[in-house]
């Protein structure tokens, strides 16, 4: 049974200036040996999934966050820290040492985030999301996020979260030979969400961070 607390509330729960966040966050990912693209790309992809005006991480709506693939689990991380009303749920199918590093060493800048952050090692084609402990109406107002998860993942990502009605952000990266067919078509892709009784929003971040820069915000018609 995956358990997650939600810490609105607590003092040191506020919304950091950014400046502050990337300069203390590129020296931790010196020391735990991650490379400073991807603190770019978490942070433009969250810039550019707010300013379509369909998400507002931190608000009542969207207070959780679903870290699918996280990897070295800097995306969820980050959207804690900047949006202190923020809970990150995160899941992979195994916990690295990067993840281990990275997040210890914020935890030891931050102490209070460790009650944001939360992780379960899971394969995504298992995963449930209604078998957390989040009360329903949290349950149905929360995201799921994805940066570059390859081939079938983004696929089963996009699923996870029309099944549990959920607004999702995705960039995804490779898509040959995935068995989610629409995902290697923009227009299928596109046609897919949409019929699924959600609005979506496509955007770019700047491709000299990543050439897989393409950006997917998909919001239930209920929220728009």
């Amino acid at each position: 049974m995956l358990s997650l607390r939600l810490n609105p509330n607590n003092s040191e729960a506020r919304m950091t200036s950014e400046c502050e966040l990337e300069l203390v966050l590129k020296n931790i990912l010196d020391g735990c040996n991650i490379e400073q693209k991807h603190l770019r790309k978490v942070s433009e992809f969250v810039s550019v999934v707010q300013s379509g005006e369909l998400i507002n991480f931190g608000d009542q709506n969207y207070q959780v966050v679903y870290d699918l693939c996280c990897g070295n689990g800097l995306l969820g991380m980050y959207l804690a820290l900047k949006y202190g009303e923020v809970t990150s749920f995160q899941f992979d199918k195994v916990q690295t040492t990067k993840y281990c590093s990275l997040r210890k060493s914020i935890s030891r800048i931050y102490p209070t985030v460790s009650n944001q952050i939360y992780f379960e090692e899971a394969d995504i084609f298992d995963l449930d999301l209604s078998t957390t402990n989040l009360p329903v109406q949290q349950k149905k107002s929360g995201i799921v996020c994805a940066i570059h998860a390859c081939g079938d993942l983004t696929g089963r990502v996009v699923d996870i979260a029309i099944k549990n009605s959920l607004s999702f952000a995705i960039m995804p990266c490779c898509h040959k030979g995935s068995a989610y067919q629409f995902v290697q078509n923009d227009r299928l892709f596109l046609n897919y969400i949409r019929d699924q009784g959600y609005s979506v929003h496509v955007s770019f971040i700047d491709s000299k961070i990543t050439p897989k820069n393409k950006v997917f915000v998909g919001v239930p018609n209920k929220f728009t």
